[in-house]
């Protein structure tokens, strides 16, 4: 029997899971994605997500989703095509440009783009964004004020036990 399909709009409670998100951008990168935009497979709603935590070695990282206007995974995806190809389902692109004019522009409309997404929702626990969701928890308002998003491309920064929060115990 098929693993079901889960979209973003129902991972709250999830463990040992399929990931919904098949095509994600990685602006940040330190071992694997850290921060960037994913996109859900079943209804294409986007997200920012930025690294709040992880293990002792780094496989299991702890991710804070917000959710990003419509279109936005779109024009995410069209800035960094310029670069080159995308290489779904994990897209790092090159961040190399022919001239620093083009280089600020692209960074300026993603910053926006980015910086445009609303409050975290959920957290979830991951090895690869895009095979697996080890567990994920709905954040409330309280809960989401833990994190504490230093800009809108950059590390989330968080004094909280992410690893506790999902009832996972850190390796």
């Amino acid at each position: 029997m098929a693993e079901p399909q889960y979209c973003c709009q129902n991972l709250g409670g999830l463990t040992e899971s399929k990931s919904p998100f098949q095509r994600i951008i990685s602006f940040d990168y330190h071992d694997g994605a850290t921060a960037g935009a994913a996109q859900c497979a079943v209804c294409a709603g986007a997200y920012k997500y930025d690294m709040v935590d992880w293990d002792q070695n780094q496989d299991v990282r702890v991710f804070g989703f917000a959710p990003l206007p419509p279109d936005s995974f779109m024009k995410l995806t069209a800035l960094c095509a310029a670069l080159e190809n995308p290489k779904w389902p994990i897209w790092s692109p090159k961040w190399q440009f022919s001239t620093e004019v083009l280089r600020n522009s692209i960074e300026t409309e993603i910053e926006q783009i980015l910086g445009a997404a609303g409050p975290h929702e959920f957290v979830l626990a991951s090895r690869d964004l895009a095979q697996e969701i080890i567990a994920c928890r709905d954040l409330t308002e309280i809960d989401g004020k833990d994190l504490q998003t230093r800009s809108s491309r950059r590390e989330a920064h968080s004094q909280r036990d992410w690893f506790q929060y999902l009832g996972l115990q850190r390796s």
